[in-house]
């Protein structure tokens, strides 16, 4: 034996070796190797073949159990942040499944995902195996793991870190190579998705399994941007009809029933004027009847569009009215002060909507209506002991209510069996 290795070998008293080549899928893995005291026999070769055969089944089955546990990790993982996308979770929550599933399949690595800012950098939003805080801002460029992401929406793969921008970033967190994958949103690159290893370089389909995950924080994204586009629009319909609605209440209580209110007294000035009966007194009688019928049923308009018990008096007193009207006992409990008239306006009608159900569909004896601030949530509660049954599907006006308030950003919660139906409406103040 002559070279490098033979040498060492010598130097344990070894004299003579024989080598066969191990393949595995028609690629050359590796080698077999004996070394003896003594010369080889020639069946040495034709023996060792055999075991290099055997060596060859044996390490690729160990592969092939070892891509098939990969894969099912992987399977089950994409499904569990699927569900979460699917049912519109929070975006925080399914960027911490993105990151904890990500970092799980790939033997727990440091998994990041960054939104990209406007001034050429990123912001960290989920992390997992990863010291880094959130909300930590990470420079971009050339040298940094996503590349040239930014720009080109392609993967990026660096190595190593040093001499780059992120050296002393990357020193402090522990990581020695890094693959980062876009997170593209309607065409757009919104962020990347990140995994990092202290050790060597990472295998070369890092960038293809993350991609699955990045695909899926980009779907979460966008049906989490559309809901707060459709929200704002339904905001901005809402807040423009309760905005008409006030507009024509004044118009009309400082207009036409100011008047009308005037040509009443006038008649009845003029009816207590004249003592002669005849034409002229059934004529005033009959204008006055009119009058006083014209007013009634311009009230009762005013109060549909919005009542002036609760511009003037604000929730408390505009509730009192409604349920004065109702032919079925209700009682109110109401803990909550005088609120911005945006949502006293989604708060009464909310309620008005919620008794109207009632008394067209339920069939009940009685209802409870409860208003509470709590913090910064508004808690309305509109309970009754009817016949229950309330399902939105069926279009009992329930659409109606969810969509207002879901305009107002927030939650609707229906329970309804035999004993009577409950609709709780929880809205936040903050923002309002």
């Amino acid at each position: 034996m002559t070279g490098h290795w033979p040498r060492i070998a010598h130097g344990y008293g070894f004299s003579s070796s024989a080598a066969v080549p191990i393949s595995i899928q028609g690629g050359l893995w590796g080698a077999l190797v004996v070394v003896g005291e003594a010369p080889l026999g020639m069946e040495i070769e034709e023996n060792l073949i055999g075991f290099a055969d055997l060596a060859g089944t044996a390490i690729s089955a160990a592969q092939a159990r070892a891509e098939l546990r990969t894969l099912v990790v992987e399977q089950a993982a994409l499904p569990r942040v699927a569900e979460l996308v699917a049912r519109g979770a929070a975006l925080d929550e399914v960027f911490a499944a993105v990151v904890a599933e990500t970092s799980t399949m790939l033997g727990d690595l440091a998994a990041v995902l960054l939104r990209y800012d406007p001034d050429d950098g990123a912001t960290i939003v989920a992390v997992c195996n990863n010291p880094a805080p959130l909300g930590l801002r990470v420079p971009s460029g050339p040298a940094a793991p996503t590349g040239e992401l930014p720009r080109t929406g392609r993967a990026g793969q660096v190595d190593q870190f040093t001499d780059t921008r992120l050296a002393e970033i990357v020193r402090s967190l522990g990581a020695g190579a890094g693959v980062a994958v876009p997170v593209i949103t309607e065409g757009r690159i919104w962020g990347a998705l990140t995994i990092s290893t202290p050790g060597p370089p990472l295998p070369g389909d890092t960038a293809e399994r993350l991609a699955q995950f990045a695909d899926l924080a980009a779907a979460a994204i966008a049906n989490a941007e559309n809901k707060s586009q459709l929200t704002a629009s339904r905001a901005r319909v809402v807040a423009t009809a309760d905005e008409t609605r006030r507009r024509l209440q004044r118009d009309v209580h400082d207009g036409a029933q100011q008047r009308l209110v005037q040509t009443i007294i006038t008649l009845k000035l003029a009816r207590n004027s004249n003592t002669q009966p005849g034409p002229v007194a059934n004529f005033i009688g009959e204008a006055l009847y009119h009058a006083e019928r014209a007013n009634t049923e311009l009230r009762d308009l005013v109060h549909g569009i919005l009542p002036v018990s609760l511009s003037n008096g604000g929730l408390r007193t505009g509730l009192e009215s409604l349920i004065g009207d109702l032919a079925f006992p209700v009682h109110l409990h109401m803990s909550a002060p005088r609120m911005p008239p945006e949502i006293e306006t989604t708060a009464y009608f909310f309620v008005a909507e919620a008794l109207t159900n009632v008394t067209k569909h339920a069939h009940a004896t009685h209802a409870e209506v409860a208003v509470k601030l709590d913090e910064d949530t508004l808690t309305l509660e509109v309970r009754d002991n009817g016949a229950g049954g309330a399902d939105p599907r069926h279009g009992t006006g329930l659409i109606g209510l969810s969509d207002r308030v879901a305009a107002a950003n927030g939650t609707l919660t229906i329970t309804s069996t035999s004993s009577g139906t409950t609709l709780c409406a929880r809205l936040a103040m903050t923002g309002n």
